[in-house]
């Protein structure tokens, strides 16, 4: 197994493990991704974004073997500290007053998926959790996603984690043809 300074595997029920994903895992994950019926990523862009910065991509396994995935693509990225001084407007004394300014950090989930034989057993929420988490390390930040509008099990599943639905976009899916909802989940952290 190769060595990756950026694993921290997260334990939870049963013997569920948290990790961020190594190169090694891109034939994998290529799979569960077919089995899923997935929006497809070339398996270089597996080995790309376990590599570097550009996203998280996380794995879920058990002892047993991995059961799913979650590939989150960040859109902007934070600005690096020191944060610039900027003023803002007080609302309790209505005067301009100094404070750091901060970038709020986008992202696009793009593909969450778990094996059949693993589903309902926490890997998904364990997966979606972890994202967050490290999303929830930047000051402020937005996710987003798009999801079948007949997929009622992953609107569901997305609404119990305070996803908002945002948007439709006509015929994004293909196979088979249909619209996609869009949903949103942010956070803002108050720096001031």
């Amino acid at each position: 197994m190769e060595e990756n300074s950026n694993i921290d595997p997260i334990k939870g029920d049963g013997g569920l493990i948290i990790r961020s994903a190594l190169e090694a895992d891109a034939s994998t994950i290529k799979a569960v991704e077919r089995a899923c019926g997935l929006s497809e990523w070339r398996e270089s862009a597996y080995k790309t974004i376990a590599g570097n910065d550009s996203g998280i991509l996380l794995i879920a396994a058990f002892p047993s073997g991995i059961a799913g995935f979650c590939h989150t693509r960040l859109i902007t990225k934070p600005k690096q500290p020191p944060f610039e001084k900027m003023t803002f407007l007080d609302p309790k004394t209505n005067r301009q007053e100094p404070k750091d300014s901060f970038e709020t950090v986008q992202a696009e989930l793009c593909n969450l998926g778990i094996l059949k034989v693993f589903r309902r057993n926490g890997a998904g929420t364990g997966l979606l959790r972890e994202t967050i988490r490290r999303l929830a390390e930047f000051s402020s930040f937005s996710l987003f996603l798009e999801v079948r509008r007949s997929n009622s099990t992953a609107i569901g599943f997305y609404d119990g984690f305070g996803f908002k639905k945002s948007g439709i976009r006509p015929g994004y899916y293909r196979k088979p043809r249909e619209d996609a909802m869009v949903m949103e989940f942010r956070r803002w952290n108050q720096r001031f």
